[in-house]
This record gives C-alpha cells, sequence and structure tokens, in this order.
C-alpha cells in the first residue's frame, strides 16, 4: 500500500520532489540534522512491493497535488500536522530534537534577550552616537590593529570613564569638572571638561586639533567619524598623546 492505496505488484510510481537534497539523501546517507527521518523515508521506500522512483520537479511546475503537499508542509511547521492516528507508526511517538536545531535557536533567543535588555540601558544612547552596528564588532576588530595602550586611550574615550575633569570630580579625585586649561583663562566661567570640549573644543589644543581634522578631509569632526576606521581610530590616539593630557594631574590627584 502506498498513500492509501492498494497496487499491484511491480507497478511503476514516480514520486515527485522540488527538494533535490532530499533525493541525495535518500540515495546515500549523509550526516545533517534531520537524518533519522530520511532513514525511515528510505527504509520504506526500500520495503514497497511497487517500484518506486522518486524525482526532481521544478517547484513551479503544474503538478497535480503540488499546492496542497505545500500547504501541508508548512502546517507541520507551524504544529498544525495530521491528526496523531493518522501520521506512520514510528513518528507518533514524537521526533527527535535536534541538536544543533536546539543550540541555534537557544543562541538566537539569548540574541533577541540581550537586543531586549541593550535597548533598555540608559547608556545605549551614549553607545550609539559612536557607533550604528551594536555590539560594535567591526570596532572591535579595529582595536585589534592597535597598541594595548592606544586601546586602552580610546575604550576610556568611549565608556567616558577618563582621566577629564568632569569624570575625576564625579569620583572625587578632582577639585571641580572645569577644564584646567580654560580655567587660568576664564576662571570660574570655564566649561566643564567633558570628552566632547576635550576633543572638539578647548582652544590649547587648536593646533593638534587641526591635525586631527586633516584625518577626516571633508567630514564633520565628530565622535562617530573618529571610530569609522584604523586611519582615523590613528589619528585620535596621536591627538591624545600630542595632548599630553591624559599623563597630567590635577593638584587633587597629587
Amino acid at each position: 500500500m502506498i498513500f492509501g492505496f492498494n497496487l499491484p505488484e511491480n507497478t511503476k510510481v514516480s514520486l515527485y520532489t522540488d527538494n533535490s537534497s532530499l533525493i541525495k539523501a535518500v540515495k546515500k546517507a549523509i550526516s545533517t540534522s534531520g537524518q533519522h527521518l530520511v532513514k525511515k523515508l528510505r527504509e520504506s521506500a526500500n520495503n514497497l512491493c511497487c517500484k518506486l522512483t522518486i524525482m526532481w520537479i521544478s517547484g513551479h511546475s503544474e503538478v497535480m497535488g503540488n499546492e496542497k503537499a505545500d500547504e501541508l508542509a508548512k502546517q507541520a511547521t507551524e504544529h498544525r500536522s495530521s491528526r496523531l492516528a493518522t501520521l506512520p507508526p514510528d513518528i507518533r511517538r514524537g521526533i527527535p530534537v535536534s541538536i544543533s536545531a536546539a543550540k541555534e535557536e537557544l543562541h538566537k533567543q539569548l540574541l533577541r534577550d540581550w537586543e531586549e535588555q541593550w535597548n533598555n540601558l540608559p547608556r545605549r544612547e551614549r553607545f550609539i552616537e559612536l557607533e550604528d552596528n551594536v555590539p560594535f564588532q567591526r570596532y572591535r576588530k579595529l582595536q585589534d590593529r592597535l597598541t594595548r595602550d592606544q586601546a586602552s586611550k580610546l575604550m576610556q574615550i568611549r565608556s567616558r570613564h577618563v582621566p577629564l575633569n568632569t569624570y575625576l570630580y564625579r569620583i572625587g579625585k578632582a577639585r571641580s569638572r572645569r577644564c584646567p586649561k580654560c580655567e587660568h583663562t576664564m576662571g570660574e566661567a570655564a566649561p566643564p571638561e567633558m570628552v566632547a570640549h576635550y576633543i572638539f573644543d578647548c582652544p590649547t589644543y587648536a593646533d593638534e586639533r587641526w591635525e586631527l581634522g586633516k584625518a577626516l578631509g571633508r567630514r564633520e569632526l565628530n565622535l562617530k567619524n573618529l571610530m569609522s576606521s584604523e586611519k582615523e581610530l590613528r589619528a585620535l590616539t596621536k591627538y591624545i598623546a600630542k595632548t599630553g593630557r591624559f599623563k597630567q594631574q590635577t593638584e587633587t590627584e597629587r
């Protein structure tokens, strides 16, 4: 019996499928997921009285029952397959879980959970100002081409945990947030020494900033552009080294 019909012995039956991988798997066992189902199909085909031929056909060909087969296959993927009594006995007890598929699904779920948590973090807005490609795989590859000291200083810039007075004041290591370079000329009106002020605004580093701008050409001078390629990263590390600010210490630090 095949497909519910009693067929005389040696009857020729053709089974058409647009899945070429299935045809190859039936002919020769290979190590892939779902192989237990292919094995059952091979065993059933070998035990038939009729002469069964499995043939490939284009998915767009007008074959009787082709659309119905696609519909049933879709239902199976959505856990809406046939009633238990109508299924082959070998799969009525359930289909073994693929370890590789389970690992892949777990990995995807972990990424979804991570993305949800990341989107709710208050620091998210700060980091996406630097790069849209979270979790910053491109930047990590660029960072591997730098020295440890260069990579360390850039990470301080990216995280804002940097030896500038705004951060040092917050952790009790500086007397004020004001920029020490501007404070000498502006006094109490000196702006807070933040990353943006240090790199883009402080007049003391105008010459070093001009060199930094040359690396960007006509592009806007901002952190996102400075973190975009190895050339810009090296220009920023050179700027940090030339200003010498990270090596300086306030009176409170001493």
